[in-house]
């Protein structure tokens, strides 16, 4: 997982722009507050939690009752919300791990993208000195030949030192093109740190949970709620490839009419 940055440095961030400013703040917000809702939901003493999971059964019971012509009477629906309120925790758990493994994706991919626009923009400004320096050393080889032998000076001795200058130049890019592809990372770089962090928030918020009257420590809550980030983080990056090859399908039928 090297070369995957958990925070953007400063000059990364002095130098990106007002868009891409924003867009990292917001990632960096949401993670902090999904930290926090799940901070305060596992922080709800047993009392509190019950009354809320209970609640909403009771009331997605009354809704799918109402779909029916037939209505029943209240003591099963008490059974059935009591029935289900297990699964509907569980869910719940799921469903806010899930969510904070995509904004904790989105955070990595922001802070990727803006360190990786500062290694381009650095690799661009050193193949630029080293264009100038060939430049100056080509200038440089021709005002000595001109000055020590201008008898022996011909064209084709200009052609060659023109063509070693753009094939050093054509050596410096591919470098810098070698470079930028040794940092790309894949997909599961993100999907393993997002789950590493999450998962540690997991087991800290089951201690945490341990000293909440009525609420207990369970290792099980900790593999459903790395479940969640995991499938979180499928989701965000299945919507970020489809978007991807959205724009790429974009880009090939503009070159098409640009062409025709």
């Amino acid at each position: 997982m090297r070369g995957l940055p958990f925070y953007v440095k400063r000059e990364a961030f002095a130098r990106a722009d007002t868009r891409q400013r924003v867009a990292y703040i917001l990632s960096a917000v949401l993670v902090i507050t999904m930290l926090c809702v799940i901070f305060r939901f596992s922080a709800a003493d047993a009392t509190h939690s019950s009354h809320l999971s209970e609640g909403v059964c009771i009331r997605l019971v009354r809704e799918l009752n109402s779909v029916f012509p037939e209505q029943f009477p209240k003591e099963k629906l008490v059974k059935v919300a009591e029935a289900i309120e297990y699964p509907i925790r569980k869910c719940a758990h799921f469903t806010e791990y899930a969510v904070l493994g995509i904004t904790v994706n989105l955070y990595l991919w922001m802070c990727y993208r803006m360190e990786m626009l500062l290694s381009r923009k650095k690799k661009a400004k050193d193949i630029q000195r080293t264009e100038e320096k060939l430049q100056k050393t080509v200038k440089q080889k021709a005002v000595v030949q001109e000055n020590v032998l201008p008898e022996i000076r011909n064209i084709k001795e200009k052609v060659t030192a023109q063509e070693s200058a753009t094939q050093e130049t054509e050596i410096a890019r591919q470098t810098v093109e070698n470079t930028e592809q040794k940092m790309e990372l894949s997909i599961w770089n993100f999907i393993i740190r997002a789950e590493i962090f999450c998962a540690l928030y997991a087991c800290s918020d089951e201690f945490h949970q341990y000293f909440v009257p009525g609420r207990s420590c369970k290792f099980f809550d900790v593999c459903v709620d790395s479940t969640g980030t995991f499938f979180g983080a499928l989701l965000f990056w299945g919507i970020f490839h489809l978007r991807e090859q959205k724009r790429e399908r974009k880009r090939q039928e503009i070159s098409k009419k640009s062409k025709s």
